[in-house]
């Protein structure tokens, strides 16, 4: 699963000349623990409350800007970055979210949050899922023809694991299904020539 799929795409968002005061509001009212700063369309820094941290014994907060404490290079994802990739980079970096980029525009916001749902989603689809080995020889369109097979018999694939190949062997891919009946899959695949392998429930 890529990041584009969970992020929030609608983040709310400040610019850099907006006051600390009414950064520090918002993140209270919504609750919320970073802010993308924008400038003219553009992504311009990522404000968090570590920062906010540094300035608020500050006597006269409405006269910073959000400007001045920003972090102009943070740690960023783009849409297409893997979710186990994002998941390590926010843990190596010890922060709550990053902004989600394309290009300098921001598209997106995404946080522990957001990563610890998806995870629990996929778990749960796990556990709900049947795992079905099936042997294909080395040719993309086998693979293919597979999940056409698969998807046509009222099969949803979750995801699929592959085997080492072996020299001049078959190699063995495991599709993991939501949970159905899987004996018109199968009935479907041996009839077009797939050899079924394994079944897991």
């Amino acid at each position: 699963m890529r990041v584009g799929k969970i992020m929030i795409r609608d983040a709310i968002t400040v610019s850099p000349e907006t006051s600390v005061l009414e950064a520090i509001k918002i993140m209270q009212e919504l609750d919320i623990r970073h802010l993308p700063v924008v400038r003219q369309g553009n992504f311009a820094g990522w404000l968090s409350s570590r920062d906010l941290y540094q300035v608020m014994l500050a006597a006269m907060l409405e006269e910073i800007t959000v400007g001045e404490i920003m972090n102009t290079n943070p740690i960023s994802v783009t849409p297409e970055t893997g979710l186990e990739e994002a998941a390590h980079l926010i843990r190596e970096h010890k922060i709550g979210g990053v902004p989600v980029l394309s290009g300098r525009k921001l598209v997106g916001v995404l946080t522990v949050i957001d990563l610890l749902s998806a995870f629990l989603f996929m778990l749960e689809a796990l556990q709900s899922s049947s795992r079905l080995d099936v042997a294909l020889p080395e040719d993309p369109l086998a693979y293919e023809e597979a999940c056409r097979l698969i998807r046509e018999a009222g099969g949803e694939i979750i995801n699929v694991g592959l085997g080492a190949a072996q020299a001049g062997k078959e190699r063995i891919y495991a599709f993991r299904l939501a949970r159905i009946d899987l004996k018109p899959i199968i009935a479907s695949l041996k009839d077009h020539g797939v050899k079924v392998v394994e079944l897991v429930e």
